[in-house]
């Protein structure tokens, strides 16, 4: 039989690849094997029949995957202009009313509306200032007092107003829902205890007039919303009665001295065609 001849293998230039990139290896110099023998490097010479070592594949460089944050779910505040709170819905029973009202989500003024932001829709002639002089505590045109919530406004005033900003009057529903803490059911904005200095009122300190809109962070109600007791009863857009013309306000005055005034579910019947010193608003979406 004849045989063949030993095998002769040179030394071959190796490229691997890494992550950084390809790299030369040079082999040993020629090696010789035997008949029936093959050379691997790594081993040397070894018989024909043994299993050939595979090559490990190159190692590819793989840019890490950016990570993505789940989508981003709106936060209430977001669902409202930067001058609003958001007011999640709910069901509850209206304390003097007696009955139960399912009230929708809705966004509501973080203050009352100013003089000076009342002023700004008179200038664009959206806003009426009829009688809005109408006693010597008015706001509106008074020096120093363009940040205090705007008075002797009378119902249809404040609905034209709110209009003009694409917004509307709370109803009553609404307006105790976001007092009393929604589901809370606070007996004040800010929960329980006596008003003290915690609103802008008369009940422990004879007031002259208004104050500035959120200037007694202690009696915010939940969520940030200033003055919902005390400064200026608010007007809503509710009827105090089915067959009455009669509209309701909320929330107490500045010349309120009963804190039973400043309670989330004192209601109080006034003629929207009246105007005071102590009558004013804010605006809900």
């Amino acid at each position: 039989m004849a045989t063949r001849p030993a095998a002769v293998f040179l030394g071959l230039l190796v490229t691997t690849c890494s992550a950084r990139g390809p790299r030369s290896v040079a082999s040993a110099g020629a090696t010789t094997c035997s008949v029936g023998e093959h050379f691997t490097a790594g081993r040397g010479c070894v018989a024909d029949g043994a299993a050939r070592p595979t090559s490990p594949a190159p190692t590819a460089s793989v840019a890490a995957s950016p990570v993505h944050d789940a989508p981003r779910t709106a936060a209430p505040s977001d669902r409202c202009p930067r001058e609003m709170g958001f007011i999640a819905g709910g069901t509850y029973k209206m304390e003097e009313r007696g009955n139960t009202v399912t009230v929708q989500p809705f966004c509501l003024d973080l203050t009352e509306v100013t003089a000076e932001a009342y002023a700004q829709c008179v200038q664009s002639k959206k806003c009426s200032a009829e009688d809005l002089r109408c006693a010597p505590e008015a706001t509106y045109g008074t020096v120093g007092k363009a940040d205090h919530p705007v008075n002797c406004v009378d119902w249809n005033q404040a609905v034209t107003y709110c209009q003009a900003q694409s917004k509307r009057l709370p109803t009553e529903e609404e307006w105790e829902w976001a007092a009393r803490g929604q589901e809370e059911a606070r007996e004040y904005p800010w929960g329980e205890g006596d008003p003290r200095s915690k609103v802008c009122w008369s009940g422990a300190t004879d007031r002259g007039g208004t104050c500035r809109v959120g200037e007694f962070v202690a009696g915010d109600a939940r969520g940030g919303i200033h003055d919902l007791a005390g400064n200026v009863w608010e007007w809503t857009a509710s009827k105090y009665g089915a067959k009455e013309k009669a509209r309701v306000n909320r929330g107490g005055g500045w010349i309120s001295n009963r804190a039973a005034d400043l309670r989330t579910s004192n209601r109080y019947a006034d003629d929207p065609e009246n105007r005071t010193a102590y009558d004013g608003f804010r605006c809900a979406r």
